[in-house]
């Protein structure tokens, strides 16, 4: 099934084109965010949202609504440390979102011990699998990936707190709809970061653990450059040919 639509669909250009089409989505909700008004234009003095807010405040749709993005945004980090584009299997599935849910209530109760679980999520298991997985590759990187990646969306997020007025809105638990509206290029950010890591190949270290979907963009886009490294490209085709043969 993959091998048909690869064939009647170019997909690493198709990825190429929806993370530009991110990247464009993304600006243009940064200058939203900083140059008109307060914040986004749908939550500036906009009476129906902020009573929508006050009613979801009050109910159990607000920690329903809260662990959807709790549990997205999760599963995007550990996928975005392990640089993988999806689970291998159920069980593994199954950890990561079970740590993620008591992470969430954790939270709910004291934020203070949150940040345990949550850096067992998206830097020590990493580092696991990734030390696991990547046996060739230089074990330091394999170490600092994670951490580093944390590090960079930790501070993407943060820009939320640039945004002029919006000092009582920070508060979650009492302007849910409008931290999300807010954190709406986080979310982004994060999605971009997962594409660049898992699809098209941004870090080198762990190229030849990729699919041949992810292998034959990198080839297409070392051969577009002025000077390509014919080397780097016969390492990806010889990488290419032993998955092919082993129907991956």
């Amino acid at each position: 099934m993959k091998k048909f639509i690869n064939k009647i669909l170019d997909v690493p250009k198709l990825i190429q084109r929806v993370w530009l089409l991110l990247w464009l989505l993304l600006i243009i909700l940064l200058v939203m965010k900083f140059c008109f008004g307060i914040w986004y234009p749908v939550v500036i003095e906009n009476e129906w949202f902020l009573k929508l807010n006050d009613l979801i405040k009050i109910s159990w749709i607000k920690y329903l609504i809260l662990s959807i993005f709790y549990l997205i945004n999760a599963n995007l980090l550990y996928l975005i440390s392990c640089t993988k584009k999806k689970y291998i299997n159920i069980t593994e599935f199954t950890i990561i979102n079970a740590l993620s849910i008591l992470s969430f209530v954790i939270k709910c109760f004291n934020r203070n011990f949150v940040i345990i679980t949550e850096i067992l999520i998206s830097v020590i298991i990493p580092i696991i699998v990734l030390l696991k997985t990547y046996k060739n590759s230089k074990k330091i990187l394999l170490v600092l990936f994670p951490i580093i990646a944390q590090m960079i969306v930790a501070i993407w997020q943060l820009n939320i707190y640039c945004v002029r007025g919006i000092d009582f809105a920070i508060d979650s638990e009492e302007h849910i709809l409008i931290g999300i509206v807010l954190q709406l290029d986080y979310y982004i950010f994060l999605i971009i970061t997962w594409i660049g890591v898992s699809y098209m190949g941004l870090f080198g270290f762990w190229f030849f653990g990729k699919d041949v979907t992810a292998l034959k963009a990198a080839k297409e886009k070392e051969l577009a450059k002025t000077k390509p490294n014919l080397e780097f490209v016969s390492k990806i085709d010889e990488r290419i040919a032993k998955l092919e043969k082993e129907g991956k």
